[in-house]
């Protein structure tokens, strides 16, 4: 398939799913996209949680650097515990999406995709960041797991295609007018119940 040229700038931040999933998302951006610029950028750090991202992962710099118009995280898994104080994690996520949007991007978050006490957590997310959250364990139907958190490769693989028309649907509605891009690719794999990504990776 001919490439078609990106109108928007993803950064992706999160922890070690998110670093496990890098290379078949990005993959997965060049099979269906020009890239004339860099278009997409991620950052994953092993371990990391909401409050260590606040603490240590100046944010502010990557975005003022990276540009994003559009910044996805991708948190959660090691939060454990911080439902028990909901209004300082409500805190928490509404700071670092901030941050992550300060200068005009929109913000995507998507929750634990493994764990235990992610949907608590996630209920939280939610009551900040309303419509502009994934419940990312709706994602792990049939995703292959390597343990009980992470995926094994083949896993990464398809987390990482459910994962990018995810993304590709929230930039399509979230874009001012609609780009181009966006209205073919979500008309694309939607249209076809996900099979154009499907292809593209084979």
């Amino acid at each position: 398939m001919v490439g078609v040229e990106i109108m928007t700038r993803t950064l992706y931040i999160g922890d070690s799913i998110l670093e496990g999933m890098s290379r078949p998302l990005f993959d997965i951006y060049l099979r269906i996209l020009t890239p004339s610029v860099d278009f997409v950028k991620m950052e994953s750090r092993s371990g990391w949680s909401t409050r260590r991202w606040l603490r240590e992962g100046d944010v502010l710099s990557i975005v003022k650097e990276f540009k994003p118009t559009v910044v996805v995280i991708a948190l959660g898994t090691n939060d454990e515990g911080e439902q028990d104080n909901q209004a300082g994690y409500k805190d928490l996520v509404r700071r670092l999406a901030g941050i992550a949007g300060r200068d005009g991007a929109q913000v995507l978050w998507i929750g634990a995709f493994t764990g235990t006490g992610i949907q608590e957590r996630f209920k939280l997310v939610r009551e900040v960041m309303g419509a502009n959250t994934i419940d990312g364990s709706s994602l792990m139907s049939g995703v292959s797991m390597a343990n009980a958190i992470h995926p094994n490769q083949a896993g990464y693989e398809t987390l990482a295609m459910r994962v990018v028309e995810q993304v590709i649907q929230f930039e399509s509605t979230k874009s001012e007018g609609g780009s181009t891009v966006t209205a073919l690719l979500i008309g694309l794999a939607l249209g076809f119940g996900g099979m154009f990504l499907w292809e593209i990776m084979r």
